[in-house]
């Protein structure tokens, strides 16, 4: 909904997606509103406007060149997070409904948010605990009625929103986890909830978030509980509190199962970075009280929590490429092991930083508030370099179809019907890539098994003719298909991605394969085993066209041709050879003919030349021919 109209007012998709990038922005941007109004409750409007411009600075804000619902999410969550604080503050029956509200848009827009509600209610006990044990002794038992009484709307609220899920869960006929997305398998099974691997992704993700926020943060947000658990907090302070505890716990358990059940075995920041508004909220205040003190003991202990999250991060296993998308904040450490090779190495690095923050915080007196919050503002914005910088390279090795993006639309118009074909044993990205930004794109015929993604498609197969046919056996017709290059597709070629190698073909009735591939990356290399079938085959030779690169393979590979897996004569390939040619005499079975080309070595490009790259490469495959018997 909030993304449609770029689609609606942009007819050309790589323009529609640019006013999506900015629609993202303005929106993500939008948190720094609630999030200002949530530090007004404990701080005056200078330190408030400073906490709602160091939300904005989160790693998180990359997310606004992306097409995920992160960029909604965060100010929907900014905006459930405010209604729960002042609710928590204030104690009036409006705010409590508002908190049920934002609730509920936070879970049409990421079924995440579904955590808001059981968050608030715990909230909600422990401000009615710290109340009653910050009343005199003899009056605990009142303190604690009245304020039981004061969340009267959030107790009905919360009774009647459990039946009615009840109740629309019998009617529908559904389980609970059908409507947690991706979340669902947290409950799916709660007998295998296990206390040790939940917490322990717990306390990685929360150690993981003090070290993307700096460190401070986190000490300010300890010392505001601490604030919080005395006599002399207000109202609030206390709710402040109490509401960061209860969002962060119930946020990183949720997303600590999901990495548990899931078997991801990362620390998914993704899912989690919203709840840093707090940290950073708290600093403000911490800033605003001169980072004043107010329990020594308690605030030794702040400190070495704050310390210890960070540097107790396992780096060597943390720093892969799959950060590059879901763990923003360990770029800059990352960066650094990438720099100096060792785990060890960030780890102390880490270390000294976080110590050093601390000295600044605490020894250099308290006309140094506007220095702390002035160094954390620094350290994310090295940070965001470091993201805008690994981000792109990401972006620019996932492009799957060359630019303009746009150039099926070009060939036959945006309102043509055109089929992709996809046949498996490539990577899916320029099949998601293409319908992505082609409006002409249309129906996804997979061959053998369903496209990965869950994006509706149409399983098709290859009759040994080369007719292709759904699994009842119709035939399949289209006016257009595009294929990859190295699926030959019966028809007029009529325009093609050469960079990627995609090619568009008119076909106008029954749709016929002549050959497809396996084994062969979305750039041109090769697995070790290169499988090629042609159909309507009668017999003839075979053959495939590949090349090196020196830098992968300085010396020669060898590649050998099996038909029915009796090997043929093998062939050397090398970097001053150019292009070679590898035949092999075939003769058909049923109309089919196939060939396996097996490489020896492969090599990884990591290992090669230090890439990040660790597939097994073998050959550059530049295509396949078929001659027939005379």
């Amino acid at each position: 909904f909030v993304i449609a109209p770029a689609y609606a007012l942009f007819g050309d998709l790589v323009n529609a997606y640019t006013a999506v990038k900015a629609t993202n922005a303005i929106v993500m941007s939008l948190t720094a509103i609630p999030v200002y109004f949530t530090a007004r409750v404990i701080m005056g409007r200078r330190w408030a406007l400073a906490a709602a411009a160091l939300s904005l600075m989160v790693p998180g804000m990359a997310y606004t060149g992306t097409v995920m619902t992160e960029n909604a999410f965060y100010p929907a969550f900014a905006l459930a997070a405010m209604f729960v604080v002042i609710a928590l503050q204030r104690r009036c029956w409006l705010p409590q409904v508002l908190v049920f509200a934002g609730a509920a848009l936070c879970f049409e827009v990421r079924p995440q948010g579904a955590v808001v509600v059981p968050a608030f209610i715990l909230a909600a006990v422990l401000a009615v605990v710290l109340d009653s044990l910050s009343a005199a002794t003899g009056q605990r038992g009142a303190q604690a009625l009245g304020a039981i009484r004061s969340f009267a709307a959030t107790w009905i609220l919360g009774i009647a929103s459990g039946l009615a899920l009840l109740a629309y869960l019998r009617v529908r006929g559904v389980a609970f986890s059908s409507l947690l997305g991706a979340y669902a398998v947290t409950a799916e099974d709660r007998s295998r909830y296990r206390l040790q691997p939940i917490s322990g992704w717990f306390f990685m993700h929360v150690a993981e978030l003090d070290l993307w926020t700096g460190v401070l943060p986190v000490l300010a947000l300890l010392v505001l509980i601490g604030v919080a658990i005395g006599r002399t907090a207000t109202r609030g302070e206390r709710g402040f509190a109490c509401a960061a505890v209860a969002l962060i716990v119930a946020m990183g358990t949720l997303v600590a199962a999901f990495v548990v059940f899931a078997n991801v075995a990362r620390v998914e920041e993704r899912n989690l970075f919203y709840v840093g508004i707090f940290p950073l909220i708290a600093l403000c205040w911490w800033a605003e009280r001169r980072l004043s003190r107010p329990h020594p003991r308690w605030f030794v202990i702040a400190v070495a929590i704050a310390v210890v999250g960070p540097v107790a991060l396992p780096y060597g296993a943390l720093l892969t490429q799959s950060a590059v998308s879901d763990t923003f904040g360990v770029f800059v450490p990352y960066a650094i092991q990438s720099r100096y090779g060792d785990a060890s190495v960030t780890t102390a690095l880490v270390a000294f930083g976080a110590v050093a923050a601390v000295a600044i915080a605490t020894l250099t007196g308290r006309r140094a508030a506007i220095l702390v919050v002035a160094v954390i503002a620094l350290f994310m914005l090295i940070t965001g370099i470091a993201v805008d910088r690994r981000t792109d390279k990401a972006a620019a090795a996932a492009v799957s179809i060359s630019s303009p993006q746009n150039w099926v639309d070009t060939a036959v118009g945006a309102d043509a019907s055109v089929s992709l074909l996809y046949p498996g044993g490539i990577e899916p990205m320029r099949v998601w890539q293409a319908e992505f930004f082609n409006r002409s794109i249309g129906p996804v015929l997979t061959i053998g098994t369903p496209l990965a993604g869950g994006l509706p498609d149409t399983v098709v197969e290859i009759r040994p003719d080369g007719g292709v046919v759904d699994r009842a056996g119709n035939p399949i017709s289209a006016d257009f298909v595009l294929a990859d290059a190295l699926t030959s597709v019966d028809g007029k070629r009529i325009a093609g991605d050469a960079t990627y190698a995609m090619q568009l073909f008119r076909v106008h009735g029954r749709l016929r394969i002549a050959g497809t591939a396996q084994g062969v990356y979305g750039d041109g290399w090769s697995t070790a085993d290169v499988v090629y079938t042609r159909y309507a085959c009668s017999g003839g030779t075979i053959s495939m066209e590949a090349s090196v690169n020196a830098s992968i393979h300085p010396t020669a590979v060898t590649v050998t041709p099996y038909v029915d897996e009796v090997a043929g004569a093998p062939v050397s390939v090398s970097a001053d050879v150019g292009s070679v040619q590898i035949p092999a005499a075939v003769s058909g079975h049923d109309d089919l003919c196939q060939v396996r080309f097996h490489v020896d070595p492969v090599v990884s490009p990591a290992v090669a030349i230090g890439s990040i790259d660790t597939r097994p490469l073998g050959v550059i495959v530049r295509g396949f021919s078929y001659v027939p018997n005379s």
